[in-house]
C-alpha cells in the first residue's frame, strides 16, 4: 500500500530519493487514468476505456484483463514492451495533491516506498539552503504538466457524455478456452459520433473531446496486446523468449 505525504523541510531535510529501475510500483495495477497529453502514444500501446466515477466518466488505459494485475510489467519489475509506458507511473514515488479545501497542489512523496529515506547514495530531496533539489523541481514541472492536461481531459470527456456518445464496452476475451468478461467499461459510439451535426462537432473540437474520441476508438485495436502479454510472460519464466516475441509492430 502507498502512504503519501506531502514532502516538507522538517521531514525530508536529509532524505533521498532513489529512481525507480523497475515498475514494481505498478504491477498489480490493471488500469490508470490517462490525461489528453499522453492520448496519442497510449493509444497505439494499449485499449483505452471510459469508467464512471464521481458522477461523470475517466478516460483510462486498461492494462489487464486480470483484477490486481498490470500484464504490461513482468515478474522482475521490467516493462514488458517497447512502448508507451504511463505518466502516473513514470512520476513515481512522487504525486500531486490537492489539499481539501484549497485550490493549490501539494507535492507529496510516496513514505512507504522503499526508494526514500536516509541513504548515503541517492538525490536529496532539498538543498542545503532548504530549497528543493533540481531533480524534485523537475519532477514537480512534469507532474503540473499532466495535472493540467487532466483538467482538459476532464472537460473533454464531460463534452462527450453531453452529446451522449459514451455507450457501454462488452469487452471479451478468451483465455483458454474460456470467455472473459471486463464489465464497466464504456467506449465512444463511432456511429453516433460521424451522426453529429457541424455545430455539435465543432463544440467538441472547442472542447478538444474529438482527439479523446477517435483515440479511444482506434486504441480499441490494442486489445489483442493482453494475449500476447500473455505469452510473452510465459516464456520469459520458461527461459524461451526471442527476439521476435519483443517485436511491438507484431502486436494485432
Amino acid at each position: 500500500m502507498s502512504k503519501f505525504v506531502p514532502v516538507s523541510r522538517e521531514k525530508h531535510a536529509t532524505s533521498r530519493w532513489l529512481r525507480p529501475v523497475g515498475f514494481e510500483h505498478a504491477g498489480a495495477q490493471s488500469a490508470v487514468a490517462i490525461v489528453a497529453l499522453e492520448l496519442a502514444a497510449a493509444a497505439g500501446s494499449m485499449p483505452l476505456a471510459f469508467v464512471r466515477r464521481d458522477g461523470g466518466y475517466l478516460l483510462i488505459a486498461l492494462l489487464s484483463y486480470r483484477p490486481n494485475d498490470n500484464l504490461f510489467v513482468d515478474r522482475n519489475g521490467g516493462w514488458l514492451l517497447d512502448c508507451y509506458i504511463p505518466a502516473a507511473f513514470r512520476a513515481h514515488p512522487f504525486r500531486l495533491f490537492r489539499r481539501e479545501g484549497r485550490d493549490e497542489l501539494t507535492l507529496c512523496v510516496d513514505d512507504d516506498s522503499a526508494l526514500v529515506g536516509d541513504f548515503e547514495e541517492g538525490e536529496r530531496l532539498f538543498q542545503d539552503d532548504g530549497t528543493l533539489a533540481g531533480s524534485v523541481s523537475a519532477v514537480i514541472d512534469f507532474l503540473r504538466q499532466v495535472e493540467q492536461s487532466r483538467v482538459v481531459t476532464s472537460l473533454g470527456v464531460d463534452a462527450l457524455a453531453s452529446l451522449d456518445l459514451l455507450v457501454p464496452w462488452n469487452l471479451k476475451l478468451r483465455e483458454q478456452g474460456e470467455e472473459q468478461q471486463i464489465a464497466d467499461l464504456y467506449r465512444v459510439d463511432e456511429t453516433r459520433l460521424d451522426a453529429l451535426s457541424g455545430e455539435q462537432l465543432g463544440a467538441l473540437r472547442d472542447a478538444r473531446a474529438l482527439g479523446i474520441a477517435y483515440g479511444q476508438i482506434i486504441s480499441m485495436t490494442r486489445v489483442g496486446v493482453f494475449a500476447r502479454l500473455k505469452a510473452l510472460r510465459e516464456n520469459a519464466s520458461r527461459g524461451d523468449l526471442t527476439f521476435s516475441d519483443l517485436n511491438f509492430d507484431n502486436l494485432n
